[in-house]
């Protein structure tokens, strides 16, 4: 190899790849980041017995019928939605929105099954608006603004238009790097910034491992489309984001990423090497993708990697089969 100073850095990221699993550290399970069960502590003490009954019920019932749907059981799911519809839904003016924002996500995950994708984004398009307006009321759901978002990914990804999905993508991203939203709606990015940075970033990780997840769905997209889109999303995530406020070290991904497709090999492999816990710490799926352009880095510079005494952790990230474990605010689409 030519290059002294970046074999140099390859022999360093090596090193780290032994060890490279560690037991992931777990959320304490007293905390929920459910939409339902964040407005049921906040307003345990304000709304009568009779609200918040009201609420529990209602909220039973969606997750019912999502899961229902999500069995793929359509005509249970269907009849418990007509009786859905015959109910009061009126709820106090301090949680109506929340409630809707429940109601619009689970009416989403419906039309998504009966393939009616049009109408699962009209109603998550509600959806949001209807946690913009709880947000005012309620600053600490704002996350569920990201799990709506990512279910429009989702839906677009099914319908296989990758346009859109990636101007979607970009637009989450930037809001979950910079907190910025639309000009008109401050008071979302001013919750947004006030939300506790484990919080933030296990969203943003669990936003990253879905989009991972839907790209490579088996038969959904090709090798060249999954590469071509990534390009595109890293490329311009990177160029809207400048410094982030939030998920700075998330960032580092987007930005090895970027180096990568923009052909510097040398700034990849530099923060790859620098930013490694990070690396340790992102999905599976992330891993196995950087994993991959690493190997592709150590082939082009000569090197076999089948030599390396740790070449079964490249193997193991290369071929890994991770199942799909979403970990949601609210209602998803999976």
């Amino acid at each position: 190899m030519k290059n002294a100073n970046l074999t140099a850095v390859i022999n360093s990221i090596l090193a780290q790849y032994k060890n490279l699993y560690t037991p992931e550290a777990t959320r304490s399970g007293s905390v929920s980041y459910h939409v339902y069960h964040r407005l049921e502590n906040n307003y345990t003490d304000t709304l009568d017995a009779k609200e918040l009954t009201k609420m529990y019920y209602h909220f039973c019932r969606y997750e019912e019928c999502l899961r229902y749907f999500k069995e793929k059981e359509l005509h249970t799911g269907e009849l418990l939605y007509q009786r859905i519809q015959q109910t009061d839904r009126n709820f106090d003016s301090r949680v109506k929105a929340g409630m809707d924002l429940l109601y619009r996500a689970m009416s989403a995950y419906r039309w998504h099954v009966r393939k009616n994708m049009d109408e699962a984004l009209t109603e998550l398009g509600y959806a949001i608006k209807s946690c913009e307006q709880q947000v005012l009321l309620s600053p600490f759901i704002v996350s569920s603004i990201q799990e709506q978002w990512l279910n429009r990914l989702r839906v677009y990804f099914r319908m296989k238009d990758l346009d859109n999905t990636l101007e979607e993508a970009v637009s989450l991203f930037h809001f979950s790097f910079t907190g910025v939203y639309q000009p008109d709606k401050p008071h979302i990015t001013e919750a947004f910034r006030a939300v506790p940075a484990e919080e933030q970033r296990s969203m943003i990780i669990h936003i990253l491992n879905n989009l991972m997840f839907e790209l490579q769905r088996p038969g959904a997209f090709d090798a060249l489309s999954q590469a071509g889109f990534l390009k595109q999303l890293f490329t311009r995530v990177h160029a809207a984001t400048g410094n982030p406020v939030c998920n700075a070290d998330i960032f580092q991904m987007i930005r090895l990423q970027q180096a990568y497709y923009n052909g510097d090999i040398s700034a990849f492999a530099h923060l790859l090497n620098e930013h490694f816990s990070t690396f340790k710490a992102s999905p599976r799926r992330f891993q196995q993708l950087t994993t991959r352009h690493f190997t592709t880095l150590l082939t082009a510079n000569g090197l076999d990697v089948t030599t390396y005494a740790n070449y079964p952790d490249f193997l193991e990230i290369v071929l890994q089969k991770q199942e799909h474990q979403p970990v949601t605010a609210t209602s998803s689409i999976a």
